[in-house]
């Protein structure tokens, strides 16, 4: 009576087995969104710390580029709405081709 058949035993090996793939594939679906999102954060630290390195210069550029390790940042100045002394920067952070963070500030200019 305390017998299992060999059947019952090949039915829970090929369950554990299914929940053993299901578990390995839901953790690599979450290290792939984790470290994407990761990504994400540097790239806008990146551009945040971009920003105010500008917002510190004379800001006389209309375009810039500028390349720290994989990234790409891309610096657009231009007028804001034919105001004078309000000018708005747009900052890309490009990696691989992809925008990871793109963002868009207005900045006063004081002109003597």
């Amino acid at each position: 009576m305390g017998k299992l058949k060999a059947f019952t035993v090949i039915e829970s090996i090929v369950s554990l087995m299914l929940i053993s793939i299901v578990f390995g594939a839901s953790l690599l679906l979450f290290n792939q969104a984790a470290m994407n999102n990761y990504a994400v954060q540097e790239a806008k630290m990146l551009a945040d710390a971009t920003i105010r390195n500008t917002e510190m210069q004379a800001l006389n550029f209309n375009q810039e580029l500028i390349r720290k390790g994989d990234y790409e940042v891309k610096l657009q100045l231009e007028d804001y709405r034919e105001l004078k002394g309000l000018k708005k920067l747009t900052v890309q952070v490009v990696k691989g081709g992809k925008i990871l963070y793109s963002t868009h500030k207005l900045i006063v200019i004081d002109e003597i």
